[in-house]
């Protein structure tokens, strides 16, 4: 598939050429207040006037107790004018904020709030959001987060504060997260839908890490701390840049707090949020980071839409000028590709088989298991040095024969001491024997002759553990591991260096253990360097299959039992005219012949996503800029293409395409203008 998608949107651009007065329904606001989620809070609307004071107050309404979710419907005195959202706690009741910082905020009492908890929302909260204007009959949505509150200082510092002024700033820290941070809803991480996209990850993950970088303050429990933060990002970004030393908070530690904390919550680590916070890094100069707005960010709608049709035209040149679109990118697909090739699944499970060899030999045999022992099971020699007292217990582990052609070579460090050891091994008849503490790590290789992988001290879990009684579990229901490796594909030359993780779940019920090992895949993860490709590269690929704990991994795939798996990977590249950019590359499998792929490429600091599906009768492309514009394209017949521009924050229909009986694939924009897609 990673050929057909990418070829379809420069099929699809290639084949191309270069108000109405009546009376509306009053514009309605909508959207999630969320640092953590805040919930059962006050959100009060504001009409300001030039000067960035209040010219009127336009109502109140209230966060939802469980969401954080709030609609507000503008009244008649509303004028036309920049309208600010500030929510805080609710009089007479009880307002609270979902902690949602790995590893816990503080309590005030003592101790700290865990991941999760429902914290008491400060008195002094004061959260804030600013929009340039509400159109009568627009639907606009609106967050409240800390970013939308640094765009508050922004636009108020300006010397005249109108809609320019407001556009401008949330176009500055749009340009910052790669997102809308007005129109896209963060997620609560603390439950993750399956269907939450990227942007709202990557939206929570910016805010949990504001959570650390307030949670480390020195004041007197978290919402204290996170009431000064605020004022900290505040002011460090009213003048629209991040300064280190001399601005309370920097860009860096914005950065450094965001990837702890999409480290810590494995639903916010993305490799698009690698890819954002590296472009961040890469536009610090001399410890300032001054994103600049987009340049159209002031004209207005129709201006942002021709600014994504031009970027369009761009990308298919870029693409083209490579000669096939999807060899773009295929160097790093076939590096991802390495994850899922037979080669070496075939390996990783061996790993797998030998553990359950340990175990079995372990529970069947009355004379292993003590230290200077050794014994052959299931193909393979399992042999304990002698070692005394504290000393750990290493074991080898050996393949006998090689007769399938896959030779194994490991060193499995226990973490368990000598003492330890013969204590479980005298233990009354059914107890458990445990093989491997949280500290065991294993070395060595596993290999044939047309792959190999070198594991140096990697960390390993594994379960359940056998039992000294003989009548314990006979298959392993866990396998997971991290660490450094190395792959060599020694037929196509190429090799990855760096560290790798591997996870796994339990096989459902009554599918059976393959060699004793009852688990199926669910994440494979390369991060490092890629070399022997046409190019060589350094980045992350990475394999998830979404449905490891209902596949049947033992029987072929049909359209009921399809490993519904995700690939991606994220890296650098240079295009021609294009420059060079960050880019994240995924392909969702979605059906047994159905799938959708999603390109985020990061050019100095502007983010444009594009998403190309193939999920239904007529293949579908969509491309998203920063400022929320989208392109959406569905191919009709043959070349012919139809679609439209719309603004995402108020679902704003700005242009509409279409291709004619010329072949000529037409934009038409709300103003009356027109011009060609390509």
């Amino acid at each position: 598939m990673k050929r057909i998608v990418i070829a379809a949107l420069a099929a699809s651009l290639a084949a191309c050429g270069g108000g109405d007065s009546s009376p509306r329904s009053p514009a309605t606001l909508s959207g999630v207040a969320s640092k953590g989620l805040v919930l059962n809070g006050t959100v009060t609307v504001e009409e300001l006037a030039a000067d960035g004071t209040v010219a009127r107050t336009l109502g109140t309404t209230y966060t939802n107790a469980t969401t954080g979710a709030y609609s507000f419907t503008l009244p008649n005195t509303y004028r036309g004018g920049p309208i600010r959202l500030r929510v805080g706690p609710r009089t007479g009741a009880t307002s609270e904020m979902v902690c949602d910082v790995a590893g816990g905020c503080a309590n005030p009492a003592g101790g700290t709030f865990a991941f999760g908890a429902h914290m008491p929302l400060s008195a002094s909260f004061d959260m804030q959001a600013i929009i340039p204007a509400a159109p009568a009959g627009s639907e606009v949505k609106a967050a409240i987060t800390p970013l939308t509150h640094m765009a508050t200082a922004r636009a108020l510092n300006a010397a005249t504060v109108d809609r320019d002024a407001v556009l401008n700033a949330l176009s500055e820290i749009n340009q910052m997260v790669g997102l809308d941070v007005l129109a896209v809803a963060p997620v609560n991480p603390v439950s993750v839908a399956s269907d939450a996209t990227e942007e709202q990850r990557v939206y929570a993950a910016f805010l949990a890490g504001i959570g650390e970088i307030a949670n480390n303050r020195a004041e007197a429990g978290f919402g204290a701390r996170l009431d000064a933060a605020l004022g900290v990002l505040a002011s460090s970004f009213e003048d629209g840049q991040l300064v280190s030393g001399s601005d309370g908070i920097s860009a860096g530690d914005i950065v450094t707090a965001v990837n702890n904390q999409g480290n810590s919550i494995p639903a916010l680590d993305t490799a698009t949020l690698a890819l954002i916070t590296s472009g961040i890094n890469a536009a610090i100069s001399s410890g300032t980071y001054n994103p600049e707005p987009a340049l159209a960010a002031t004209r207005g709608v129709v201006a942002e839409a021709r600014a994504l049709v031009d970027d369009a035209r761009t990308f298919a040149g870029s693409f083209d000028g490579l000669q096939q679109p999807a060899m773009a990118f295929s160097e790093e697909m076939d590096a991802a590709g390495m994850l899922t090739d037979e080669r070496f699944t075939t390996l990783f499970t061996r790993l797998g088989e030998a553990m359950a060899g340990l175990d079995a030999a372990i529970a069947a045999s009355e004379d292993f298991g003590a230290v200077g022992t050794s014994v052959s099971s299931n193909g393979y020699t399992f042999s304990i040095p002698a070692v005394s007292g504290s000393t750990p217990v290493r074991l080898t582990i050996r393949d006998n024969n090689g007769s399938d052609g896959v030779t194994v070579n490991l060193s499995l460090n226990t973490g368990i001491s000598a003492t330890a050891w013969a204590t479980q091994l005298a233990a009354a008849e059914g107890a458990p024997f445990d093989i491997g503490s949280p500290d065991a790590t294993f070395s060595g290789t596993i290999h044939t002759p047309q792959a190999k992988i070198d594991f140096t001290n990697v960390a390993l879990s594994i379960g359940p553990m056998a039992s000294t009684t003989g009548a314990g579990p006979d298959r392993i229901d866990t396998l997971s591991f991290k660490g450094t490796l190395a792959l060599t594909d020694r037929v196509n030359g190429v090799s990855f260096s760096g560290t790798g993780e591997f996870d796994s779940v339990e096989r459902p019920a009554g599918v059976p253990a393959s060699e004793g090992v009852a688990v199926t895949p669910s994440k494979l993860l390369l991060k490092g360097t890629f070399a022997g490709l046409r190019r060589s590269f350094t980045g992350e690929v990475s394999a998830t299959i979404n449905n490891a704990a209902t596949l049947n991994p033992t029987v072929d795939e049909s359209a009921d039992n399809f490993a519904n798996a995700t690939i991606a990977a994220s890296f650098m590249a240079t295009f021609p005219n294009f420059g060079t950019s960050g880019v994240s590359l995924t392909f969702n499998r979605t059906g047994f012949e159905a799938g959708n792929a999603r390109l985020l490429l990061n050019r100095s600091g502007r983010v444009f996503t594009l998403t190309v599906a193939n999920e239904g009768a007529a293949p579908t492309i969509t491309l998203q800029n920063p400022a929320g514009i989208k392109l959406q394209l569905t191919q009709t017949a043959g070349d012919a293409w139809e679609g439209h521009l719309v603004a995402s924050n108020s679902n704003r229909l700005i242009g509409e395409i279409t291709t004619g009986e010329d072949g000529l694939t037409l934009v038409r924009y709300e103003d009356g203008t027109f011009e060609t897609l390509m």
